[in-house]
């Protein structure tokens, strides 16, 4: 009666730690694929709008000049801006 006892205790013992240890491989198997996917295909900017605010901008490398164009775009349109407002 106790061995029966220990045996089922002992499964089910088994049984939740394969699937905790099966989900944490699952999950970290997920990033790591995120992860490399990411750091193969994409790439991000990271601009600086004011003091503390910054916004990130996530491309694809083959169109990372586009990217920049808009950031030059960005900068000069900004400096206009600051211009007619009478800020220096």
């Amino acid at each position: 009666m106790v061995l029966d006892m220990l045996g089922g205790t002992l499964g089910q013992l088994t049984g939740m730690l394969t699937v905790v240890l099966g989900t944490g491989l699952g999950f970290l198997t997920v990033y790591l694929t995120i992860q490399l996917y990411h750091r193969f295909n994409k790439c991000g900017l990271m601009w600086w709008i004011r003091e503390g605010i910054s916004v990130y901008v996530f491309t694809n490398r083959s169109k990372m000049s586009r990217a920049n164009n808009l950031y030059r775009m960005l900068c000069q349109v900004r400096d206009e801006r600051l211009k007619n407002v009478g800020h220096s």
